[in-house]
């Protein structure tokens, strides 16, 4: 016997990703946050597909949980660029903030792609895990990266903020940020 159950087949739909709300930047726009995000899933994901108006070749996401900006964050991660690694780890941050995405000098219509798996983040008992893969060319240089973080708060999530580290800034027409939810069993 298996130690893990088994389920019927009439479950195919666990696992199913499921479209919740997407922000389509028509031009300059600050803090596309996600609100009252339903509490009905597994686990949730966050796509975007984006690019800062900051003047700089690489900028970063900001991501809190909650609207808390305490010390209750911590990642580690590891990116490249074809031609160095770098890696690091913080366990005090006020926000996941590693995440690279290209700035308004990287080169012209360089978007940067970011997927990130908020694990259990309804779930009232344990913190929560994100794991966050990141991409960005930028015609023969960028960056790939890959981040796991730990939010120290046993809260359900309701809400993502999805923030530029630098100088608050906005994100260009044309930045797309989507969050879907992932099915469980018996849904």
């Amino acid at each position: 016997m298996s130690p893990f159950p088994i389920y019927p087949g009439n479950n195919a739909v666990h696992g199913a990703v499921v479209p919740i709300a997407t922000y389509l930047s028509p031009g300059p726009l600050f803090y596309p946050n996600f609100v009252n995000i339903p509490q009905t899933y597994q686990d949730l994901r966050v796509v975007i597909y984006a690019r800062t108006a900051n003047a700089l070749t690489t900028d970063a996401l900001g991501l809190n949980f909650n609207s808390d900006y305490g010390t209750n964050y911590s990642e580690t991660y590891l990116q490249g660029n074809g031609s160095s690694l770098t890696s690091a780890r913080d366990t005090s941050s006020t926000r996941f903030y590693s995440i690279n995405i290209p700035g308004a000098i990287a080169p012209s219509g360089v978007f940067g792609s970011i997927t990130i798996d908020i694990l259990n983040y309804a779930n009232t008992s344990t913190y929560k895990t994100i794991i966050a893969k990141w991409a960005n060319d930028q015609n023969g240089s960028g960056t790939t990266g890959l981040m796991t973080g730990l939010w120290r708060s046993t809260a359900a999530i309701n809400e993502i903020d999805n923030n530029i580290v630098n100088s608050n800034g906005q994100w260009v027409a044309g930045s797309r940020i989507s969050l879907y939810g992932v099915r469980s069993v018996g849904q």
